[in-house]
């Protein structure tokens, strides 16, 4: 796979389950996919993604961390369409590759975490607001959970690095972290890093489990 997670740990790490996440729609995948893929053959290669569960050990507590990197179609979809159809879809769509994705992925941890202490963090690839209307694939994403950042709106891409070669796209925030409500989870802050050379600022959260 192309697009993997990696992931680095000083506590205690296990790996819980791992499967890859289809792109589909629950009902009508096989002829969704057969369209995609007269199109565009590379989507069928590089929009299947891998969740990944892993329990973290601190002291007597656990918590759980479920990294997610969706697929990216918007670039694809704007060599069919115009660009402001392809963004009409990225607000207002329910019938595109990343939020059938997220929809899977919600479900497959739902029946994987439920009542769990769960973080979840990645690059979705949806914004968490265009202007002040929220996405829909983003409210999938995001209901039930609580967002690290709270109402700031922070932009993830692209970074100072990528703008200043002359990538010209609107900065929006499309890397995100969550903690599951209701948890023993406590949010402590949460920021971007200055980072130099990529082109997504990283996301740097903190937290700590009821009772440490």
């Amino acid at each position: 796979m192309r697009y993997g997670i990696s992931v680095w740990s000083q506590l205690p790490l296990e790996l819980v389950d791992s499967e890859l996440i289809d792109w589909t729609p629950l009902q009508g995948s096989e002829q969704y996919r057969g369209a995609w893929g007269d199109r565009h053959p590379i989507a069928l290669k590089n929009f299947p993604r891998y969740v990944s569960l892993f329990k973290v050990s601190a002291g007597d507590q656990q918590f759980y961390l479920a990294p997610f990197h969706a697929c990216q179609p918007w670039s694809l979809m704007e060599l069919d369409e115009w660009r402001w159809r392809v963004g009409i879809s990225v607000v207002l769509g329910n019938d595109n590759p990343v939020f059938h994705q997220l929809m899977r992925y919600r479900n497959w941890l739902k029946s994987h975490t439920q009542g769990k202490n769960l973080v979840i963090a990645g690059d979705f690839n949806i914004p968490d607001r265009v202007y002040r209307i929220r996405p829909r694939a983003y409210q999938i994403l995001s209901k039930n959970w609580q967002s690290f950042f709270g109402g700031r709106r922070e932009a993830t891409f692209p970074t100072q690095t990528i703008r200043q070669r002359g990538f010209n796209h609107p900065q929006l925030a499309i890397d995100h972290a969550f903690y599951s409500r209701e948890t023993e989870i406590i949010a402590e802050s949460a920021q971007l890093l200055p980072l130099v050379g990529s082109d997504h600022y990283p996301i740097f959260v903190s937290f700590k489990l009821t009772g440490q």
